[in-house]
C-alpha cells in the first residue's frame, strides 16, 4: 500500500468515525506523525509472510511500487525501515533505496530510505 506523500494528510481520514470504538474520544489525530518526504510515492506498508520469505518476494514488490510509482510521474519513492531489522534495510540497499533521514512513528525511530525513479535514477 502506498500514496502520494501530499496526501498523507487526509490517509487516515477513513478511520476517524470508527475512532471512537477504540477509546480515542479526545479529537486526537491517530498518526500525528510525518513519515513520508515531499514529492515522493510513500511505500507505507510492506509485508511477507515469514513463510514465503527469501523466494524474491519482497523484491517484486518493490519493483512493482516502483514501476507504478513512476508511471504515476513521482521522481523518487519512499519507505520507512525499522532500525533494528538490518535484513529489510539489506534488501532495501539492494534495491537502490539509500538513508536520507530519521523518522518518528509512535515512539519508535525508523529511517527513511528513498530511491530515485526515471532519469534521476540514471543521473540525468
Amino acid at each position: 500500500m502506498g500514496y502520494a506523500a501530499a496526501d498523507e494528510a487526509h490517509i487516515d481520514d477513513a478511520f476517524k468515525p470508527f475512532l471512537p470504538q477504540v477509546g480515542i474520544t479526545d479529537g486526537r489525530e491517530l498518526f500525528p506523525w510525518p513519515e513520508s518526504f515531499p514529492g515522493e510515492w510513500y511505500l507505507d506498508l510492506l509485508a511477507v509472510k515469514e513463510s514465503a520469505q527469501h523466494r524474491g518476494i519482497g523484491t517484486a514488490l518493490l519493483h512493482d511500487a516502483a514501476q507504478r510509482a513512476q508511471k504515476a510521474g513521482f521522481p523518487r519513492v519512499g519507505l520507512c525501515c525499522d532500525l533494528v531489522n538490518p535484513k529489510a534495510q539489506a534488501l532495501y540497499e539492494r534495491e537502490g533505496y539509500q538513508d536520507d533521514g530519521r523518522v518518528q512513528i509512535f515512539e519508535h525511530m525508523y529511517r527513511h530510505m528513498s530511491k530515485p525513479l526515471g532519469a534521476q535514477a540514471n543521473g540525468k
